[in-house]
């Protein structure tokens, strides 16, 4: 069963109804907009370390920056650690 919403948009009402799914996406904005102090976002991590989002995810997986919370959507990563990363960075460049 389906019911169109103010914008026209159509809600499938099956299972969840369309104020559940609205509250859903709000406290997802939300909780990306919340971020603990002392936390970068991926893209801050990117704009300070001079790379993409797939580098950020490559240095995670590499093991040479941590996630230290957010979700797996959404991951944070300490100031502390992407400072360092940027500066043993540097002083690779400058090598």
């Amino acid at each position: 069963m389906t019911s169109p919403n103010s914008t026209g948009t159509t809600w499938s009402t099956a299972k969840h109804g369309p104020d559940t799914r609205l509250s859903c996406r709000i406290m997802e904005r939300m909780e990306s907009q919340i971020i603990r102090p002392g936390h970068l976002t991926a893209h801050q991590t990117a704009r300070v370390l001079g790379v993409g989002l797939d580098a950020v995810r490559q240095y995670v997986r590499r093991g040479q920056l941590t996630r230290s919370g957010g979700t797996a959507r959404q991951p944070w990563y300490a100031v502390a650690d992407v400072h360092a990363l940027h500066a043993k960075r540097r002083t690779r460049a400058a090598a």
